[in-house]
């Protein structure tokens, strides 16, 4: 738990470095607001009914539905655009910024343009990265989630068999998130390529894998039920939901690089005399 704690420390520290990660959720979230005032899910649930076998085809009402849906999903489709777009924008910097603290012990949000230019080809290729991967281990999990869906289907026994292999893929998203955090990190802090940074973060994982595991899912859990709250807030006071919401995303967010900063440090610059890596006690050869 003492990198948990110290991601913490760290956070008191430099909670003003979450600004823009705060900043962008708080858009994001408000946009979101504005668009769920719509009424596109009754919709799009209509239009699915229409397909159901026995439902008369009314094509006139076919229409109007479909061109009804139009507007709807172009915004969520501009929305998506635009949470992707600030993210490569904001992502690299705050990694940058968070990375300077660690190294030089000072960061401010002057440091976010400098810091921008600096990653942002840098995070492009990781995301490349990330995406190659990513299809990788979807293939993966689809060819073992059809297999065992036809074995269970030809023996009971295999059902039973599907419960944990359901906590097997929770873990292994769990793993997928800690490592994205810390591949792009481990890219800044050792100046490596993208895939030496993911060969070095699958040792450093491997090295400290359940506590990590444990740690990131206690992280998500109290994420998850500080955004139930902050959704059930929207349903009361519009907006300000959402932008809370954007609030425990940014914290989240920057809680979690933090404590993969904290892990790598310590695992391969060593910690401090207590064991922990916070910036006060990071060993001269980091400095």
């Amino acid at each position: 738990m003492k990198y948990l704690e110290n991601a913490f420390k760290f956070f008191r520290k430099y909670y003003f470095l979450a600004i823009p990660l705060l900043i962008v959720n708080a858009i994001i979230g408000v946009l979101s607001a504005i668009l769920f005032q719509f009424d596109y899910i009754g919709l799009l649930e209509e239009f699915m009914d229409s397909f159901q076998i026995g439902v008369p085809v009314d094509d006139f009402r076919m229409e109007e539905l479909f061109m009804g849906m139009i507007p709807e999903v172009g915004m969520i489709l501009i929305l998506v655009g635009l949470f992707f777009f600030l993210n490569i924008i904001v992502m690299p910097a705050t990694f940058g910024m968070i990375n300077k603290a660690y190294s030089t012990g000072e960061a401010s949000l002057d440091d976010f343009l400098p810091q921008l230019s600096k990653n942002f080809m840098r995070y492009i290729l990781f995301l490349l990265g990330v995406l190659l991967v990513g299809i990788i281990i979807s293939l993966a999990v689809g060819i073992v989630s059809v297999i065992f869906s036809l074995l269970s289907m030809v023996c009971c026994i295999f059902s039973i068999v599907l419960i944990p292999i359901m906590l097997l893929y929770i873990i292994g998203f769990v793993v997928f998130m800690v490592g994205y955090y810390m591949w792009f990190s481990i890219m800044i802090i050792d100046n490596l390529g993208v895939f030496d940074a993911l060969s070095k973060t699958y040792r450093v994982i491997k090295s400290y894998f359940w506590p990590i595991v444990g740690i990131s899912m206690l992280i998500t859990v109290c994420m998850y039920i500080a955004s139930v709250i902050t959704g059930l807030m929207s349903f009361l006071i519009p907006f300000v939901g959402q932008i809370l919401s954007g609030v425990v995303s940014a914290i989240y967010t920057f809680i979690m690089i933090a404590f993969v900063f904290e892990v790598y440090i310590d695992k391969t610059k060593g910690g401090s005399d207590d064991g922990g890596t916070y910036i006060d006690g990071l060993p001269e050869e980091y400095m």
